[in-house]
């Protein structure tokens, strides 16, 4: 399991609707870039969401660790999250226009919970 505390992002993501807790990138290193199905453990607290790592399309600058979870809206800043990367969903790719974002967005979200859904309990808790 990855181990990172959440930090202060530029607050792009929350503008798609989907706002994503940002991760120090470093925990990652040496795992895929790319959009991945995960399990999140908040505590005792164990919930589904999309990891995304990498260079975001819409900034081109530095790599970036972002998780959106499913059904939670809570203030996570400084609060350490483990990470189970379960299934990679796709690579980063870059979008024309907001529209195609959106629906690449949405198609990530669908993926993810049918992977996590597939799976009936989280893991081991090792990755």
């Amino acid at each position: 399991m990855i181990h990172s505390t959440v930090i202060h992002g530029e607050g792009i993501a929350r503008t798609t609707g989907y706002p994503t807790a940002n991760l120090r990138y470093g925990a990652f290193e040496g795992h895929d870039d790319g959009i991945w199905a995960a399990w999140i453990f908040l505590g005792d607290v164990t919930l589904c969401g999309v990891l995304v790592l990498g260079v975001p399309w819409t900034t081109r600058e530095g790599k970036k660790a972002e998780v959106y979870l499913f059904d939670f809206d809570e203030d996570l800043y400084g609060k350490t999250l483990g990470v189970e990367l379960v299934e990679k969903i796709r690579d980063i790719e870059e979008f024309p226009n907001p529209h195609d974002l959106q629906r690449a967005i949405e198609n990530d979200l669908a993926q993810a919970q049918e992977i996590l859904n597939a799976r009936g309990s989280v893991a081991s808790g090792k990755s």
